[in-house]
């Protein structure tokens, strides 16, 4: 089971967390994944299922995220709204 959390904090900043377990294809279980990065500015996504699938979300998302210039950010609840219908197109 994967888990991914994030917070604000008191302070102005966002704390995120996850396990960093994974599931071979032997059922081996190994603990060397690391599951949240981020993916524009001031923004981070965490996955969890498959590791492929996963990465590749997280190259196309850093990709349009990438848009923004430097004095510039994405509002998350447009990306939340956006993205859905986004990321089938990554595969």
């Amino acid at each position: 089971m994967t888990w991914v959390v994030g917070a604000p904090t008191m302070f102005g900043y966002g704390i995120g967390i996850s396990d960093v377990r994974v599931t071979l294809e032997d059922g081996s279980q190994h603990d060397c994944l690391q599951k949240m990065y981020p993916v524009g500015r001031f923004m981070a996504m965490g996955f969890a299922g498959s590791v492929r699938i996963g990465f590749a979300m997280l190259e196309e998302l850093s990709s349009l995220l990438g848009a923004a210039g430097e004095d510039q950010m994405w509002n998350p609840n447009d990306v939340a709204e956006w993205w859905p219908e986004d990321a089938p197109l990554t595969f």
